[in-house]
């Protein structure tokens, strides 16, 4: 018979996530001092460099039926 333990489940859960929060303040605080190195020596990100622009598409328009009566009634 398999048994949960929610206790210690969460409590093991807890301390994970409390390992993951300090490198993650670590690899902050690192990106953050690379940041201002590059632009203290004058260096551009490469990421500004590569970016496109970005074209939005044109929409289809709908025509609309009254429009097009004239042409209709030729036909008929």
């Amino acid at each position: 018979l398999h048994i949960r333990d929610n206790v210690k489940l969460a409590q093991d859960h807890f301390n994970k996530n409390k390992r993951n929060q300090q490198l993650l303040l670590l690899e902050k605080k690192i990106d953050n001092l690379l940041q201002h190195w590059r632009s203290r020596i004058g260096l551009e990100s490469k990421q500004q460099q590569n970016e496109k622009p970005i074209v939005l598409r044109k929409r289809r328009q709908r025509i609309k039926s009254e429009g097009n009566w004239p042409l209709f009634y030729f036909h008929f």
